[in-house]
């Protein structure tokens, strides 16, 4: 029995490792700050935070009829001028995360695709540009992997780099995950295989 319950509990625990990947990110999706209309939160909102511009959010239904990725809501990052929001997510020094997010340019900007683009950053490193045309369109769905951790936090930060016009990309759905090593999958098969072998010799009883 011992042996059984020591089997069950390395599986356990290596599903627990395996599936650590819940998102590390506070309020990825904007719907802490509940909104009827647009609004900017000069402050910032749950989670994030920004510079004098602050952060504007969209509930779903607004800009020609744009749906949130996630949830109801999400954020425009160009209020009355050009705005960033950030985040610092607790990491580990030298692990392995990815992130994920969605991005829509603005369907009825006046200011076409030069007001629409929006950097990301990982630890004060840029990673990418994303822009688009000016249209309705599908949430473009970003992953961005074999991201490094620093020791304590890192920094996650999203910045509109367009013409400063009130009229910018679309952000939602923001998600980083720790990714888990070689090591946990291996344990996690080796555990589940040991409980497959003792329910094969228990039903040979």
């Amino acid at each position: 029995m011992k042996f059984v319950q020591s089997g069950l509990c390395a599986a356990l625990w290596a599903c627990a490792a395996v599936g650590a990947n819940a998102s590390l990110v506070t309020n990825g999706s904007f719907e802490a700050n509940q909104v009827s209309h647009w609004t900017i939160f000069s402050a910032g909102i749950d989670g994030w935070s920004t510079g004098s511009a602050g952060i504007e959010i969209q509930p779903t239904g607004t800009l020609g009829g744009v749906s949130a990725y996630d949830g109801n809501q999400y954020v425009e990052l160009d209020t009355t001028r050009n705005s960033f929001m950030y985040q610092d997510i607790a990491t580990t020094l030298n692990g392995i995360y990815s992130l994920s997010f969605a991005y829509m340019a603005r369907p009825d900007n006046i200011g076409g695709s030069a007001s629409n683009p929006i950097e990301v950053y990982w630890g004060g490193t840029k990673l990418a540009t994303f822009s688009g045309k000016s249209k309705p369109g599908p949430w473009l769905e970003v992953n961005l992997d074999d991201l490094k951790g620093k020791a304590g936090f890192t920094r996650l930060e999203f910045r509109a780099v367009g013409t400063s016009d009130g009229y910018g990309g679309l952000i939602d759905g923001v998600a980083v995950a720790a990714v888990p090593e070689p090591e946990s999958y291996a344990m996690l098969l080796a555990g589940l295989g040991l409980m497959a072998t003792i329910a094969r010799r228990r039903n040979r009883r």
